[in-house]
């Protein structure tokens, strides 16, 4: 809906590179709009069932699990 001038969004600069740089879309504000963020996920020990386990593989593909 941003592109297509609807209004704002709040958007990680890693996934929208290609529309930042064509112009598609740009920066509200100055670089103190900008906020750093940490995601973290959680999860039980126990075995997951079969999606839910499908999802913890995409999460952590290519991420050594930190305890």
């Amino acid at each position: 809906m941003a592109i297509e001038g609807r209004g704002v969004a709040w958007l990680p600069a890693s996934l929208i590179g290609p529309e930042l740089a064509s112009g598609a879309l740009r920066a509200a504000g100055d670089g103190t709009w900008t906020v750093p963020i940490e995601v973290r996920l959680f999860r039980p020990r126990a075995t997951l069932s079969e999606t839910a386990e499908a999802l913890w593989r995409v999460a952590t593909d290519g991420h050594a699990a930190q305890a």
